[in-house]
């Protein structure tokens, strides 16, 4: 697949209540400027590069992440997903 020069960004994760969880933003480089990510408690995870692409992962409870790209700020609230159908 050709690279589409957009910077469609793309999250994933899932964690419930006070139970830390992996969390990860990725998308495309719109150009040479790498993305950085703040999230609500302050800590900046890193960010890598590969080519045109960009990723980051972190390990926290759900929580508000802030990437900035290309000039732009962009809010990935990140809460507790629905229910699931587990029976507690």
């Amino acid at each position: 697949m050709r690279w589409s020069g957009t910077y469609h960004q793309q999250a994933r994760g899932g964690g419930r209540d006070t139970m830390p969880a992996w969390w990860l933003l990725y998308g495309e480089l719109p150009g040479g400027t790498v993305p950085s990510v703040v999230l609500d408690d302050g800590r900046r995870p890193a960010v890598l590069t590969v080519g045109k692409v960009w990723a980051s992962e972190w390990l926290s409870v759900p929580q508000t992440a802030t990437l900035h790209l290309d000039g732009g700020q962009f809010l990935f609230p990140f809460t507790e997903p629905p229910s699931r159908g587990f029976i507690t």
